[in-house]
């Protein structure tokens, strides 16, 4: 499984939250999707779009951009299965919050606040 939910907790009367561990290997596969979007939107004089190397994306815009942006494909793929596994309805957007630090090749731990029905 690409994610392991830690907890499940009631916070309020409508709001939950959830303590969600994401495995290193989809993580991994969410990084190189971060990539290929920002090199594809990356204007850096002398590559063309697509065809930056990761270690200049790292240079130009930072590795923490980089993990942020993977972190939020991770999260976006996996909330529908999330929600449906707690068997949740949630009302509005969910408040996403990465916890901890994020080490390339290392589970990745959200916190997501979730108000519901």
């Amino acid at each position: 499984m690409s994610y392991n939910i830690k907890s499940q907790e009631i916070v309020d009367k409508n709001k939950v939250e959830l303590k969600v561990e994401v495995s290193s290997g989809y993580f991994g596969k969410s990084l190189n999707s971060a990539y290929k979007a920002i090199s594809q939107k990356a204007k850096i004089p002398g590559f063309r779009k697509g065809k930056v190397p990761y270690q200049i994306i790292d240079i130009n815009y930072g590795k923490d951009y980089v993990l942020s942006e993977a972190a939020n494909i991770a999260i976006s793929d996996l909330y529908p299965q999330i929600i449906q596994n707690c068997d949740l309805k949630p009302i509005d957007y969910p408040k996403i919050d990465i916890d901890g630090e994020i080490i390339q090749d290392k589970p990745v731990n959200f916190n997501i606040k979730i108000d519901i029905e």
